[in-house]
């Protein structure tokens, strides 16, 4: 019931002559989804429709030459909720408004927003550079089975564009895309207001705003592929990924310190992420190899953005996501190792909120 929005950017390495592919592999090796790029393209982006199954899907990037990228995975789960590492992929609610940046021409920003039968949705989308701006929109939204229920994409410069739904025929998640033709760092915001079918009205508010920074290209570092290191022998065992040190967004640099928590499976733990919180909080487990575990992340309060990160005992990464709108997290994954594994929660500062509140949270690991 899920989707998946992976989104790629080639960054710059030598004499940039990679060819991309993206595929999306399901828990039965089949490709759901794949696209290829070549050299004159720098970004791409796939979006699932809803999986079949839970469980573990392989991502996996090939090129004709050597070649560097970045790559940003969201995800939204049935309820609507959006996890997600960068300004392209979002949620928003009634009553919500956010105001986001265009980095690049063509660039689209994808938005997801549950509501029910008998809804009526108004989206206004606003330059914020004065009247007459030279921003063209592409607005538009979709239903639940991707049927196209508004657009507005006249390609005239103008300074607002409105999109009116009158009373929705399906309950679920509805995609709202803003795309820019023309913009290069071009700033807008987009205000949502719904009728409810029970008639309530539930206007756009500057208390609900959220502002996003955007997503920037990392520069790749100048490398040598001229010798290719020699494959393993066949029963050695795999290699480990190695600690991430350049994550965009998603595990700062800043970091300055680790609370070290003691996690017993079933059991779960909690701790609290204020505004100027800069270390991770570190909820240690011992767990075997194979182990079949679930995850469970919940904000039990406060409004602060918050990344999630689930490390071996030699820093490879099993899991890594954000918590920016919504307040669960669930997942499933199998320990590729035995050892002590590190769950950790830190303060993520991609989009700040309006008014930050201290955060509780609590964070659970269960043996499956």
């Amino acid at each position: 019931g899920s989707r998946m929005i992976v989104h790629m950017d080639a960054l710059p390495l030598g004499s940039d002559t990679s060819a991309f592919e993206i595929e999306i592999v399901d828990l039965n090796g089949f490709i759901i989804d794949s696209v290829g790029f070549l050299p004159d393209e720098r970004t791409v982006t796939i979006e699932t429709g809803e999986l079949l199954r839970e469980g573990v899907y392989d991502i996996i990037v090939s090129s004709t030459a050597p070649g560097a990228f970045q790559l940003f995975i969201s995800c939204v789960d049935v309820t609507g909720a959006v996890s997600s590492g960068n300004n392209l992929v979002n949620g928003i609610a009634c009553g919500g408004e956010i105001e986001n940046t265009f980095l690049r021409p063509d660039e689209l920003h994808r938005y997801y927003l549950n509501l029910q039968t008998g809804d009526d949705l108004t989206v206004n989308a606003f330059t914020l550079d004065g009247e007459f701006a030279d921003l063209t929109i592409d607005l538009g939204l979709y239903s639940p089975n991707n049927d196209e229920i508004d657009r507005v994409n006249d390609m005239f410069k103008d300074f607002e564009r409105t999109l009116n739904t009158g009373p929705l025929s399906r309950t679920g998640t509805y995609r709202l895309y803003v795309r820019a033709f023309d913009a290069t760092n071009d700033d807008y915001r987009i205000t949502v207001s719904c009728t409810l079918a029970s008639g309530q009205t539930i206007n756009s508010s500057r208390d609900n705003r959220l502002v996003l920074a955007p997503t920037v290209m990392e520069t790749a570092p100048m490398a040598d592929f001229s010798a290719q290191a020699a494959p393993p022998p066949a029963d050695s065992a795999p290699a480990v990924a190695p600690t991430p040190t350049n994550v965009p967004a998603l595990l700062p640099s800043e970091l300055v310190s680790t609370i070290e928590i003691p996690l017993v499976m079933g059991i779960p733990g909690s701790g609290v992420i204020t505004s100027d919180f800069e270390g991770m909080y570190g909820f240690v487990i011992d767990v075997g190899m194979d182990n079949a575990l679930q995850l469970d992340f919940a904000r039990v309060s406060g409004n602060e953005n918050m990344g999630i990160i689930v490390l071996t005992d030699v820093g490879a990464v099993v899991f890594q996501a954000s918590v920016t709108s919504g307040n669960t997290l669930s997942t499933d994954f199998v320990a590729p190792s035995s050892g002590t594994y590190t769950i950790g929660i830190y303060p993520l500062n991609i989009a700040p909120p309006f008014d930050p509140q201290p955060t509780a949270f609590t964070v659970t690991l269960s043996s499956q």
